[in-house]
């Protein structure tokens, strides 16, 4: 679930900024901005090849708010979901209780 909305995550900001992809290197082209300066990350690459992140990752802060965004977005999922877990849990306790007094009454009820 989250691995898949992740990836339309991703593929909503690569229409927004498109990627150029190279051999094995992709990064983000930003249409109003080039910098010649900063080096690309192998973030991308970890995101789109599966490869091993080395020890340090470089990002611009624009791709460091958007990735603080998804996770936000993320994390208030989860906790949603906690939620209706919990209510769930304490619904199906309810149910079992009534099934099994029910099951109580049917079987001590005198014919």
């Amino acid at each position: 679930m989250s691995d898949e909305k992740f990836e339309k995550f991703l593929e909503s900001q690569a229409k927004r900024n498109p990627l150029r992809i190279s051999d094995d290197k992709v990064s983000w082209e930003d249409r109003n901005e080039r910098k010649a300066s900063s080096r690309p990350s192998d973030f991308l690459e970890a995101v789109y090849f599966g490869k091993e992140l080395r020890n340090t990752v470089v990002m611009e802060r624009s791709v460091a708010a958007m990735f603080r965004h998804q996770l936000t977005s993320l994390e208030e999922e989860n906790e949603r979901l906690r939620r209706s877990v919990r209510i769930l849990k304490i619904a199906s306790s309810v149910v079992t209780v009534m099934f099994i007094f029910a099951l109580w009454a049917l079987l001590n009820f005198p014919y």
